[in-house]
């Protein structure tokens, strides 16, 4: 499985770059950081779980993942509605490849989620 995420600036029509992004796997005592980085100069990161130290395929579970709402638009003098935006998912195939775009304005959010042929 793996996971490529990207990031679109809706307010200014372009990719949102350096967007401050963790990912973190639930375990019935709390969640376990397995990713923390920023988007690139095309609002992308590849799949953050290739990233992980020891996780070299992510396992069936729940994920969380929190992109830096505020921290993004007050780069840019912007301020916004939305200070994170969190996304819970259930990771059911490991042997799937996913994308998960998000689009991102000071007053509005949108994900969506595809899944791609390996």
């Amino acid at each position: 499985m793996s996971i490529d995420l990207r990031i679109v600036d809706v307010a200014y029509g372009r990719p949102a770059r350096d967007v401050a992004v963790r990912l973190e796997r639930q375990f019935a005592e709390g969640w376990q950081l397995v990713y923390v980085g920023r988007t690139d100069d095309t609002g992308y990161i590849g799949d953050p779980f290739q990233a992980y130290v020891g996780l070299n395929r992510p396992h069936t579970g729940v994920y969380r993942l929190t992109l830096d709402c505020a921290g993004y638009f007050g780069l840019q003098g912007t301020v916004t509605f939305y200070r994170d935006a969190v996304l819970t998912f259930f990771v059911a195939d490991t042997d799937e490849k996913h994308g998960l775009c998000v689009l991102m304005g000071p007053q509005t959010l949108t994900a969506c989620h595809t899944r791609c042929e390996p």
